[in-house]
C-alpha cells in the first residue's frame, strides 16, 4: 500500500488552511503564552520587527486578545518588556480565550465561508454567491479555483464544477457530509451550534427516539449530534441521498431497537421508499454511535452485540469473532468484556471502511500497551482481517482495532469521572481502562451521564463547570500528560478523603 496514497491531514492542518500567516503565528503565540511568558524580544526575532514596530504589534496583540475576553479582568498584558496571561486568570479561561481568537479567525475568512456555503448548498450560481455571500464575480471565480485546490490537497475526490448556469458540488455524499462536519467541528471544536439548523422526519425521530440519552450529555455531546442531524436533515429535504448500504451492514444496524418502534413503523409506511428511510437513519445511527460513544451505556452496547450471535454469514460480525475468539485464547475475557469488544469492533469496521471514514483518519502510534504482546493481537488481527489487508484504509482499521482491544483486555467512588474527546472518540475507551487499572472502584467510577459527574476530562471546552472539576487532556499519547493527570486525580482524592 503506497503511503502517499493516505489522507492523514489532521484537523488543525486543516484549519490552517483558512488562516493567513499572521493569524496563525498569533495563535501559535497564544499557545505558547498558555504555559509561558514571552518576551519582547523574543518577538523581535520571532517576526524579524524593529524595536519600535514590536511595541507597536504588542500593544494592538493585547488589544485585540483582550476584545475576546471571557473574565472581567483583561486576559492578556505586558509588563517589563514582557508579555504573558494575567496570573488571575484560569487556565481554562485561557483555553477558552484562544478557542474564541481561533474561531473568530477561522469564521471570518472568506474562504472558509465559501466552503461552508457549497457544501449547504451544493448547487450554485454565481449570482447566488455574490448576493449571499457579498464577494465580486472575480473574486468568487478565485474563491472556486482555491476550494478545488483544497479539495485536491484533501485527496477527496470533490470538486466544484460549472454545469450550464451553475456551479455544482461533485463527489461521494458520505465523503461531503464528513466533510461538512469536520468543517464545523476543526472550529468550534463542539462548544457552540454551528450548523443551519434544518429537520426531516428521519433526524426528528431519530432525536426523539434517543431523546432521553441525549438530555443525560454532555452540552458538547448534544452539539456533537446536532452537528450531525442538522447535516444529514439538510441534504435529505435537497434529495441528496446516501447510497444503499450493504445488506450484512443493513442486518447489524437494524438491530437497535428504534426500528422496533411504532412511531418509526408507522414513518415508513408513510414514507414512498422504505429503503431510503431505512438507509438514512441506519447511517446516522452508526455514525452518532462511533462519535457520540456516550449515547449507550456500556450494559446497553454489549446486550446490542449478543444478538449478533444470531447473524449467519454476515461477514462483519463473522470476522469480529473470529479476531476475540483468538485474543481469547490468550487473554480470557468474561462475556461482558466479549460482547463491549465485539459491539465497538464491528461498528468501527462500519464506519471506518463501509462509511469511509478512514478518508478523514490519520495514524498514530500508541506506546501504552503496558505488558500485553502486542504482536501477537496485531497477528491475530492481521489473520481475521485478512480480506481487508489490500485495502487502502487497513493501516487505519488496524490501529483502531489494537486501540480498542488493549485498553479492555487488560482491565482486571468517591470521584465520579465522565471522559470525552472530541477529535479522536475512540481514545475513549482507553483512558477510561487505564483509570480503572490505576484506581480501584472504591476511589473513582467512570460515568456516561454527565450529570453524575463532578470530574470532566476532555480535549476540549465547552462545560458547564459549576459543579464540577475539568481537566483537559491536550495529548493522550504525551506522557507528561498522563503524569498530570494522574497528580490532579491525587489531589482531589486526598482532598475528598482528608476533608
Amino acid at each position: 500500500m503506497s503511503a502517499q496514497k493516505e489522507n492523514t491531514i489532521i484537523p488543525e492542518e486543516i484549519a490552517a488552511m483558512f488562516l493567513n500567516e499572521l493569524q496563525l503565528k498569533k495563535i501559535n503565540l497564544l499557545n505558547m503564552l498558555s504555559s509561558n511568558s514571552i518576551s519582547l524580544k523574543y518577538l523581535e526575532n520571532h517576526f524579524s520587527f524593529s524595536r519600535r514596530k514590536v511595541k507597536d504589534f504588542s500593544k494592538k496583540f493585547i488589544d485585540e486578545i483582550n476584545s475576546f475576553n471571557v473574565n472581567p479582568i483583561n486576559p492578556l498584558i505586558e509588563v517589563n518588556d514582557i508579555l504573558l496571561f494575567n496570573p488571575k486568570l484560569g487556565k481554562n479561561d485561557r483555553r477558552q480565550i484562544i478557542q474564541k481568537v481561533r474561531e473568530n479567525y477561522i469564521e471570518t475568512s472568506s474562504m472558509y465561508r465559501f466552503l461552508i456555503y457549497v457544501l449547504e448548498n451544493r448547487k450554485v450560481t454565481l449570482n447566488d454567491i455574490t448576493n449571499n455571500l457579498v464577494y465580486s464575480e472575480s473574486y468568487t471565480y478565485k474563491l472556486i479555483v482555491k476550494l478545488n485546490t483544497l479539495f485536491e490537497l484533501l485527496k477527496l475526490n470533490l470538486s466544484l464544477n460549472k454545469l450550464n448556469n451553475y456551479y455544482v458540488l461533485t463527489g461521494e455524499e458520505i465523503i461531503i457530509r464528513y466533510l461538512h462536519y469536520f468543517s464545523v467541528a476543526i472550529v468550534s471544536k463542539g462548544t457552540k451550534d454551528s450548523v443551519s439548523t434544518s429537520n426531516s422526519i428521519i433526524t426528528d425521530l431519530f432525536i426523539n427516539y434517543y431523546k432521553k440519552r441525549i438530555e443525560k450529555l454532555s452540552p458538547v455531546g448534544k452539539i456533537r449530534i446536532k452537528y450531525f442531524t442538522s447535516i444529514f436533515a439538510l441534504q435529505i429535504n435537497n434529495h441528496n441521498y446516501l447510497p444503499r448500504l450493504e445488506a450484512e451492514v443493513m442486518e447489524i444496524g437494524n438491530i437497535h431497537n428504534i426500528y422496533k418502534d411504532k412511531k418509526f413503523n408507522k414513518t415508513l409506511l408513510l414514507d414512498s421508499s422504505k429503503q431510503y428511510v431505512l438507509n438514512e437513519l441506519i447511517s446516522l445511527d452508526f455514525l452518532v454511535s462511533y462519535f457520540t460513544q456516550e449515547l449507550r451505556t456500556d450494559s446497553e452496547k454489549a446486550e446490542i452485540a449478543k444478538s449478533f450471535s444470531k447473524f449467519v454469514n454476515n461477514s462483519i460480525v463473522d470476522t469480529c469473532m473470529e479476531l476475540l475468539n483468538q485474543i481469547n485464547s490468550k487473554y480470557p475475557m468474561n462475556h461482558f468484556t466479549f460482547n463491549l469488544l465485539l459491539y465497538h469492533l464491528c461498528n468501527n469496521l462500519v464506519v471506518i471502511t463501509h462509511l469511509k471514514l478512514h478518508n478523514f483518519m490519520y495514524l498514530r502510534k500508541n506506546h501504552y500497551y503496558g505488558k500485553l504482546d502486542t504482536h501477537f493481537i496485531e497477528e491475530c488481527i492481521d489473520t481475521s482481517l485478512d480480506k481487508y489487508k489490500t485495502h487502502i484504509e487497513y493501516s487505519k482499521l488496524k490501529s483502531n482495532f489494537l486501540h480498542i482491544i488493549t485498553s479492555e483486555i487488560s482491565l482486571t467512588p468517591h470521584i465520579c469521572i465522565y471522559i470525552e474527546f472530541f477529535h479522536q472518540p475512540e481514545y475513549k475507551s482507553f483512558i477510561s481502562s487505564t483509570l480503572r487499572k490505576i484506581y480501584n472502584n472504591h476511589l473513582i467510577r467512570i460515568t456516561e451521564n454527565y450529570a453524575d459527574a463532578n470530574v470532566i476530562i476532555s480535549d476540549t471546552t465547552g462545560y458547564d463547570l459549576k459543579d464540577k472539576e475539568y481537566y483537559y487532556f491536550k495529548n493522550i499519547f504525551d506522557k507528561s500528560s498522563w503524569v498530570q493527570l494522574g497528580q490532579y486525580l491525587n489531589e482531589i482524592i486526598m482532598n475528598n478523603n482528608l476533608s
